[in-house]
């Protein structure tokens, strides 16, 4: 006998606030991939990235699908976003940071790198 989940739903939103231009598409294609949907992106200038673009986009789906958009989208080089995916039954409410910098970040959590490694996470 196999036992059925029950299929939770939560939504968030996805902030792109600067990329440059030649990702914009690849962005798309990026939350079409998570989210098994056409994408229609609005890209407005980023006035603080001389030829930088930036959007967000609202999202609905299962839990953790927060986090399976902030991976399809990391490792970009110059690409700066955050996700943000609320709180459903069950599980908290969580954000993901990535520049390209730092990597991923969790606000509220200090960053530390190891430079020898060039390793990132939270300072304890």
């Amino acid at each position: 006998m196999s036992v059925v989940m029950p299929r939770v739903v939560t939504r968030g939103v996805v902030f792109i606030h600067s990329t440059p231009t030649a990702l914009c598409p690849h962005i798309a294609w990026a939350l079409e991939g998570v989210l098994d949907t056409r994408v229609a992106l609005d890209w407005t200038p980023q006035p603080a990235q001389n030829g930088g673009m930036r959007t967000e986009f609202s999202w609905t789906g299962e839990q953790g699908t927060g986090a399976q958009l902030a991976s399809a989208m990391r490792g970009w080089d110059g690409l700066r976003y955050e996700v943000v995916e609320e709180a459903s039954r069950g599980a908290d409410g969580a954000r993901w940071v990535h520049t390209p910098l730092w990597g991923f970040t969790t606000p509220g959590c200090q960053p530390t790198v190891t430079l020898s490694s060039m390793k990132t996470g939270c300072a304890a």
